[in-house]
């Protein structure tokens, strides 16, 4: 419930909020295929002064738990799910969630130093970089969430080894 509520509030600050902030431009962590520096740079030169405030404050909690809150639901989920298949097997599905968590959580480090340099110190590399992990997070993502169906339909729960 805790992780439903804070991606619910993420997504409200994100795609509701911040996009005002920032001339109805996407937030850069939600654009799941990417982004070059000149669109992050535009990103960063529309976000008002507010935004910057906003993004840095109240979507920099927000944004830092949800990857773990998100990532300790997967593991939960495909843990219980996941008993019908031998102990290897399970921690091999974890990774993608694992990994999503991990590459949120840089991709937000990145961002927030784009975001706090502003225009005037804006750096492509830190950009190139930042898209980089956001699209790893997303396949990451995809990747969890494949691992969860995964779980579901062959472990279900039930230990199948007795």
């Amino acid at each position: 419930m805790v992780t439903g509520v804070t991606l619910v509030l993420l997504l409200w600050l994100d795609g509701g909020r911040l996009r005002a902030e920032a001339g109805g431009l996407s937030p850069l962590d939600m654009r799941a295929t990417g982004y070059t520096p000149e669109q992050a740079a535009e990103f960063v030169a529309a976000l008002s002064p507010a935004g910057r405030a906003l993004y840095l404050t109240d979507i920099r909690w927000a944004d830092t738990a949800l990857p773990l809150l998100l990532g300790l639901w997967f593991t939960l989920m495909l843990l219980r799910l996941s008993r019908g298949l031998f102990s290897w097997s399970r921690m091999v599905l974890l990774l993608p969630a694992w990994g999503y968590a991990v590459m949120d959580l840089c991709e937000n480090a990145l961002l927030r130093d784009l975001v706090r340099a502003g225009a005037g110190g804006f750096d492509p590399a830190i950009a190139t970089l930042a898209s980089q992990f956001t699209v790893t997070k997303f396949v990451l993502l995809a990747g969890a969430l494949a691992a969860l169906l995964f779980a579901v339909k062959t472990g279900q729960g039930k230990d199948r080894r007795a």
